[in-house]
């Protein structure tokens, strides 16, 4: 479910759009990397906006910085209230900077019909959120992954129940508490080996982690030699000592958290946990516990 919008400059002479045009003063931009936002950097013609103090769903942009033809914006729903008010004001902004033609999911509209349009699509934000809180709710799915702006979040039983009281206003609190938080999101590296698909993850000393419960293929990840989703069913967590600069050790993905002390891991959403730092000792005496524990496996 998602807004989208392509705004097309009318003329010959086309103008291009200042950032102060897109952000209007309040809003700041970052560029993708992966399933990871990295914030003041654009690259390309992709990018996402935000704001710093309601971290939501992020706003997409794609914008040709030099031809300066057309601009496609797309918010995905549900999200917080702010966020489609910084889509109506960013979309008000540029169609009064530029001689444009607007389209809003594929129809032509005018400026002020789009406009008028604020109060449904709030009202049809609120009926989503619902929507996606029952679908758990009544168990016809266990999660649900929503894109977000700095990285993905996860929704379960225990968010679920959350918005279905406390509606779009909790879920907006819940998001910008999410993304908030200073710590690194873990995504797999996948390596072909004999026996299949590897996914390995990695994890050094003194960073605040947020890791998958499970090992998983990031949506939309892709084998560069076939093109096709990949499908992996093996992970491991690699330790790296950035101080010592070297690698420590590897254990099955699984085996990872049950070998963390006491109080260093703490549910992030239903389905990843956030990781406390951990010291060069304690990832080694992490490696030190799972050998004892399985001195017949070699890794």
């Amino acid at each position: 479910m998602s807004i989208d919008i392509t705004i097309k400059q009318k003329g010959f002479s086309k103008k291009g759009l200042s950032m102060s045009v897109l952000l209007g003063g309040s809003l700041s931009y970052g560029s993708p990397d992966g399933p990871r936002l990295k914030p003041g950097v654009i690259e390309g013609e992709d990018f996402i906006i935000y704001d710093k103090k309601c971290i939501s769903r992020g706003i997409s942009v794609r914008y040709d910085l030099k031809k300066h033809r057309h601009i496609q914006l797309r918010l995905l729903n549900p999200t917080s209230a702010q966020e489609i008010h910084a889509l109506y004001q960013c979309v008000g902004r540029i169609v009064n900077f530029w001689s444009c033609t607007l389209e809003v999911d594929g129809t032509k509209t005018s400026p002020a019909d789009f406009q008028r349009g604020l109060p449904d699509t709030l009202s049809a934000n609120e009926r989503f959120l619902q929507m996606s809180a029952d679908k758990i709710l009544s168990g016809e799915t266990e999660y649900m992954d929503f894109f977000s702006t700095m990285f993905p979040l996860t929704i379960g039983m225990e968010e679920a129940e959350r918005f279905k009281e406390g509606g779009v206003a909790a879920f907006t609190d819940w998001m910008h508490e999410k993304q908030s938080i200073d710590a690194y999101y873990a995504q797999p590296s996948f390596f072909r080996m004999d026996e299949g698909v590897m996914g390995r993850y990695a994890i050094t000393e003194d960073t605040p982690s947020i890791f998958p419960d499970k090992g998983r293929v990031p949506f939309g990840t892709t084998d560069s030699e076939t093109g096709k989703a990949i499908e992996c069913d093996s992970y491991e967590m690699h330790l790296f000592s950035l101080k010592l600069n070297r690698f420590l050790g590897k254990v099955p993905y699984d085996e990872f958290f049950p070998l963390l002390a006491l109080g260093k891991r703490s549910r992030f959403d239903s389905a990843h946990s956030l990781i406390k730092p951990l010291s060069t000792d304690e990832m080694e005496d992490m490696l030190k516990k799972y050998e004892e524990l399985f001195p017949e496996v070699e890794l």
